[in-house]
């Protein structure tokens, strides 16, 4: 088993390892099945998540069902991103506009200028101040922050 080490910097807000977010595993599915109530365009599974009756569904059906939830997902993008800071036994996590991440792997430079420290564009961190307010209870002040990643 390897690990990887990495680097980033980003616009965002850093939080507790403990802090209880409103999502149970993944931020993504509950921004589209919760918040956004994304509905399927028909069942191919069960309650048990397996095929219906057990049988594999023709690929054209399967695709289409992914899709379908591809094309809903992009209309309603997470007005955040996350990024670690720390290491696998141990990770702070910082929400960041999205716009902002730039991530870096130990043999991997990403090269870096003023640029990256412009203004932030106004829609994408309304976006994610009102998703900081609405769904963590915070007024969100986010800064700049550079971060490493052992995992």
């Amino acid at each position: 088993m390897g690990s990887d080490a990495s680097a980033t910097i980003c616009f965002g807000l850093p939080f507790n390892e403990d802090f209880v977010f409103p999502w149970d595993d993944g931020a993504e599915d509950w921004w589209i099945d919760v918040i956004h109530a994304y509905k399927p365009p028909f069942k191919l599974f069960d309650e048990q998540g397996r095929y219906i009756d057990g049988k594999t569904p023709p690929q054209k059906q399967i695709h289409e069902y992914y899709d379908h939830r591809q094309a809903f997902q992009e209309k309603h993008p997470l007005p955040v991103a996350f990024v670690y800071s720390g290491s696998d036994e141990s990770s702070i996590p910082i929400l960041a506009v999205p716009s902002s991440v730039i991530k870096t792997s130990w043999d991997d430079p990403a090269e870096i200028g003023a640029h990256i420290f412009a203004p932030i564009n106004a829609e994408e961190l309304q976006k994610y101040k009102e998703f900081c307010m609405v769904y963590l209870g915070i007024v969100a002040e986010p800064k700049w922050y550079l971060s490493a990643y052992y995992g």
